[in-house]
């Protein structure tokens, strides 16, 4: 590998191939951005979303990164109000307590979250979220219900969709600084059939390693396999998810991640890198573990 630059294709040994060029291809498709645990997590926070204390001692979404780390847009914050007048005149009693008061970042976090959910005119996720857990003291579910003018079934309904909502919101404020790389195709000349033998493979979940000596187009070669494994594997996809009436979900990810010396090739910038990519195919374990356990 050379020093100074080397890029990565994650795929089985064949012979000799011009390239150290190494992708990692991935077929995940997990249904949802958000794991369990995260959500979990999630929700016995915002249980004791007014209890500081216990929300630096026990929530891990309390960590200085997760809490602090994160960059949000400046947005206009506001709440979005139901046409019930009992109902409108409470969230803006709880409106203008939560922004006065002095929140830890975890709560200013949240808060911001929960004000910049996008208006739900049917299930109204904001107000549900705002009843049920920022009010103080917190009301017993069985009145917010009443309040509402809900059956219980369909409150609870609804609570689920805004707390999922709220952490898919979340999750997305956890950005990187840096995009992922792109491999670049440039035009290939003579590089049919190393193409060809790689694909087969590739498809059959082997690896692939291109090696060769510098200037030989390794790197070259290596992003026509990833832009041909991103076309093949999301037409063939697509297909299939024809047959069964669903949705294709995205398997023609490609991680691609160049070493530059003393600049991208620490371990930790690595992790992000892959963690990201992770999340991005919807599989945000590693990403949300990151997060909220910075000291690992």
């Amino acid at each position: 590998m050379k020093q100074k630059r080397a890029s990565t294709l994650a795929t089985s040994q064949t012979p000799a191939m011009d390239a150290v060029a190494t992708a990692v291809a991935t077929s995940p498709a997990p249904t949802s951005p958000v794991s369990d645990r995260f959500m979990q997590t999630l929700r016995q926070t915002l249980e004791h979303i007014n209890d500081d204390d216990w929300l630096a001692k026990n929530s891990p979404l309390a960590s200085v990164f997760f809490a602090g780390g994160h960059v949000s847009p400046a947005r206009r914050r506001q709440v979005v109000l139901t046409g019930l007048s009992g109902v409108d005149e409470e969230l803006r009693a709880i409106w203008h307590l939560w922004e006065a008061r002095v929140k830890s970042p975890l709560q200013d976090l949240l808060w911001q979250a929960v004000c910049h959910l996008p208006p739900d005119l049917d299930s109204h996720s904001q107000a549900i979220l705002l009843l049920t857990y920022f009010e103080e003291p917190r009301p017993k579910q069985s009145a917010v219900v009443k309040m509402l003018a809900l059956g219980r079934s369909t409150y609870y309904r609804y609570l689920e969709k805004a707390v999922e909502a709220l952490g898919n919101a979340l999750v997305q404020t956890l950005r990187p600084a840096l995009q992922l790389e792109q491999p670049h195709a440039p035009h290939l000349v003579g590089r049919a059939q190393e193409l060809d033998r790689a694909m087969p493979r590739l498809e059959a979940r082997q690896l692939v390693q291109l090696l060769g000596g510098g200037g030989l187009g390794k790197t070259s070669l290596g992003a026509h396999l990833a832009e041909r494994w991103r076309t093949t594997a999301n037409a063939a996809e697509r297909v299939r998810a024809d047959k069964r009436t669903a949705p294709a979900p995205n398997r023609g990810g490609v991680f691609w991640y160049t070493f530059r010396r003393g600049l991208t090739d620490h371990l930790d910038q690595l992790l992000y890198a892959l963690a990201w990519f992770l999340h991005e195919q919807g599989v945000s374990g590693l990403w949300l573990y990151l997060n909220t356990n910075p000291e690992k």
